[in-house]
């Protein structure tokens, strides 16, 4: 998923429930650029 406009966590979550989901890429959002540039990303998106 890239280039949208997920703000917010609970969006982010929503994709917990796809079963099949393996790998995720998800770039080029407000959510992602503001942790990517905090320099946190990754940890706070695999809490999740």
């Amino acid at each position: 998923m890239s280039n949208n406009l997920v703000k917010e966590w609970g969006e982010f979550q929503k994709l917990a429930d796809l079963p099949s989901l393996v790998d995720l890429v998800f770039v080029g959002n407000p959510l992602e650029e503001k942790y990517s540039a905090d320099g946190n990303w990754i940890e706070e998106a695999t809490k999740r």
